[in-house]
């Protein structure tokens, strides 16, 4: 089942976003062994048991800053997740 963008929220260093709000967020450090929350805003809920997700994600590496331009990777992933009631 796919989620509306609309009805995820991401929930990292206890500060919650939406989806759009994320790609401006390049002042927010995500350190690599931080971990992070996915908020599904959804009326019915989700059922328990496991979910794939799957996700893209665009890191700008900070400490190659020269000049105003970064180092930009992209990467996607995907992960099966056991959601709780």
């Amino acid at each position: 089942m796919k989620i509306p963008a609309g009805d995820i929220r991401f929930n990292l260093n206890n500060k919650e976003y939406l989806l759009p709000q994320l790609k401006e967020l390049f002042k927010e450090h995500w350190f690599v062994l931080d971990t992070a929350h996915l908020i599904v805003m959804n009326n019915n809920g989700l059922a328990v048991g496991e979910h794939d997700v799957k996700v893209k994600l665009v890191h700008r590496i900070p400490y190659t800053g020269y000049f105003g331009q970064y180092l930009v990777l992209e990467s996607v992933a995907a992960k099966r997740l056991y959601c709780q009631a």
